[in-house]
């Protein structure tokens, strides 16, 4: 599974030979990330992001989870992740994160907007969710711009490292 988002950005599933270029990213944003994702301290060395990518391709096979990585095509430089982090009784849950040098140009949405046709039309999903911090704004942006609707705000939904995070809940349905 392999798509081209643009002329220079890929979107394909991982492998375990991806681990050294992953974790090298999320060790490179992660004072970013740690904003707003909750497992950056779980996250300390190449074989953890192994395991992740093991956890993945289990996720491939099961079809419980869907993750992507983004790649720089050029120099096969990862850039992120976008994918359905369970998939579940016809519901996914998504979501997605973009090294902070390529943020803006577009490949975010592109690339959900594209995952999201496709597991609307490969599998029997029926609704998908996007949960993310209320004061997450580029995240937020993202889901309004593909056309989830505001389901919900959950308050102190997470604990993030030393403080409790509000949650939005977004839902999109299936056509």
């Amino acid at each position: 599974m392999e798509w081209h988002i643009t002329n220079d950005i890929i979107v394909r599933k991982l492998t375990i030979a991806d681990a050294r270029g992953i974790f090298t990213t999320v060790n490179a944003n992660r004072n970013y990330l740690r904003e707003w994702l909750p497992w950056l301290d779980f996250n300390t060395s190449v074989v953890d992001s192994r395991n992740f990518i093991r956890e993945a391709i289990q996720g491939y096979e099961d079809g419980s989870s869907l993750h992507l990585g983004i790649w720089n095509s050029l120099d096969n430089t990862y850039i992120g992740v976008c994918g359905f982090h369970t998939i579940r009784d016809g519901v996914a849950k998504f979501g997605y994160w973009l090294d902070s040098a390529w943020q803006g140009k577009g490949i975010i949405h592109k690339t959900c907007a594209l995952l999201l046709d496709h597991i609307f039309a490969t599998t029997d999903v029926h609704e998908v969710i996007i949960q993310a911090a209320t004061s997450n704004v580029r995240s937020r942006v993202i889901a309004e711009k593909l056309g989830f609707e505001l389901k919900e705000v959950l308050h102190d939904a997470e604990w993030l490292y030393d403080h409790y995070v509000d949650h939005v809940i977004y839902s999109k349905r299936k056509n």
